[in-house]
């Protein structure tokens, strides 16, 4: 195991932080947004971590989401942690290695919406959309189950169409919760939302 490094925290100018050309996390308006309400409510309070490159200037390894948030907000320092102790290689790897760990596992749906009812926050600003339709009538597990929802063709008239979705099994759960959360009709609204945004 590698020796864990002494990381000292060192406030850097914004600006002078450089995006990792190769980082592949999506960063849509609506997560910087709700990145940005967070540091607004809470403030900055996880440092982003730099690699040195040769010229001396410090490269993002993660928390590229995070600075375009604080541009966003017009914040012009930020918290920053030096992984120098790591090769021009590794600091590469690990930005898509950081980035796919922390999208691994969700959320106990009980036990986050239990919580949420109990504290004071502006949920939906945070992107907790979805555990906030905790009393939908509609099964919709049931319904996505059904084989009308399960086959891949236009229906009636051919106004509509439907396709089957498949999760891996790890998060079977969290997907089970969210959409008997939501509801069938819900779920293809933010669908369609999200596809015609895309565009």
């Amino acid at each position: 195991m590698r020796p864990i490094p002494d990381l000292k925290i060192e406030e850097t100018p914004v600006k002078a932080l450089i995006p990792y050309a190769n980082n592949a996390k999506i960063h849509t308006r609506k997560q910087v947004d709700q990145i940005a309400a967070s540091i607004s409510e809470f403030g900055n309070c996880d440092p982003i971590a730099v690699w040195h490159n040769e010229n001396g200037e410090p490269e993002i390894v993660e928390g590229h989401g995070r600075v375009l948030a604080l541009k966003q907000l017009g914040i012009e320092t930020a918290p920053v942690i030096s992984l120098d102790h790591l090769s021009d290689e590794q600091r590469r790897a690990y930005t898509h290695v950081h980035n796919q760990t922390t999208l691994s596992s969700g959320f106990d749906y009980e036990t986050l919406t239990e919580d949420m009812d109990n504290l004071n926050a502006d949920w939906e600003s945070f992107g907790f959309d979805e555990y906030l339709y905790k009393g939908a009538s509609v099964d919709a597990i049931e319904d996505l189950m059904t084989e009308d929802f399960a086959t891949n063709a236009t229906k009636g008239n051919g106004d509509t169409f439907s396709f089957s979705l498949v999760f891996p099994i790890d998060v079977k759960d969290s997907v089970e919760a969210y959409v008997k959360a939501i509801g069938r009709d819900e779920l293809s609204a933010r669908i369609i939302k999200e596809a015609e945004e895309w565009e």
